[in-house]
């Protein structure tokens, strides 16, 4: 699994995580927004050795979702820490690849997304260079 950053200035950006197939992406995106009523979310990524691991911590029940050993690009990491230093808002989504063409994965067949409140990045002094 792949970190995926998509930041905009005109509508609201994205980050999340890349999925081989579809069923993948839907299914756990599901699973997310089903165990946390409520979809509100603090984000914490840190950076281990050359993978990312990342954890979204639900605001009301305080319970975690963790993705490990993701892979990332150093540059679109870069460029989120300023992003986040703006203090922009921010969407956790699940994705996967469709005829070259990164898709949104669309849980219950809407389009519905979970909102980061909050963010952490550790060792984010590696970003840098």
């Amino acid at each position: 699994m792949e970190l995926v950053i998509k930041l905009y200035k005109d509508k609201p950006s994205k980050i999340g995580i890349k999925y081989n197939y579809e069923y993948q992406a839907v299914k756990a995106y599901e699973d997310l927004i089903t165990n946390n009523s409520r979809l509100f979310f603090r984000l914490k990524i840190e950076r281990q050795k050359t993978k990312l691991y990342l954890e979204l911590v639900c605001e009301q029940s305080g319970s975690k979702t963790v993705y490990k050993d993701l892979e990332y690009k150093l540059e679109h990491l870069k460029r989120l820490q300023d992003f986040i230093k703006e203090g922009s808002d921010l969407q956790f989504v699940h994705v996967f690849s469709k005829a070259n063409t990164l898709m949104i994965a669309k849980p219950f067949r809407k389009s519905q997304f979970v909102t980061l409140t909050g963010y952490e990045i550790i060792g984010s002094e590696n970003f840098i260079g």
